[in-house]
């Protein structure tokens, strides 16, 4: 039973993807999810331009699936999860800094 392992170490590869998984599950429960609530909440802001940031946050809400399959124990030393995890918690950084630093205009919202 041959099996490659990206990093050596079958233990680091489920420690990886535990990492990128968590980061995803983490950025859509507490950034993601509601600033598309804000965003259908406000009708997409002044003159509408949120709701031209609704289909990324599709995409980065659809990078769920590939966090939640490898806490199961099947999946857990797939290097296929690694590589989706790994560029959606990417992706995920990136738009969530650029989320959070626009906040400063919606906060007549938290009044």
């Amino acid at each position: 039973m041959s099996q490659k392992i990206v990093f050596g170490n079958p233990f680091s590869i489920k420690i990886l993807n535990f990492i990128f998984s968590g980061l995803l599950i983490f950025t859509n429960i507490f950034v993601f999810f509601p600033f598309s609530y804000l965003i259908l909440k406000t009708g997409g802001g002044p003159f509408a331009f949120g709701i031209l940031l609704l289909p990324i946050q599709i995409i980065l809400h659809l990078y769920l699936i590939p966090a939640i399959l490898p806490l199961k124990n099947k999946n857990q030393h797939n290097r296929t999860y690694i590589w989706l995890n790994g560029i959606g918690s990417t992706v995920a950084i990136f738009w969530s800094i650029l989320i959070l630093s626009s906040l400063k205009s919606y906060q007549y919202l938290f009044q």
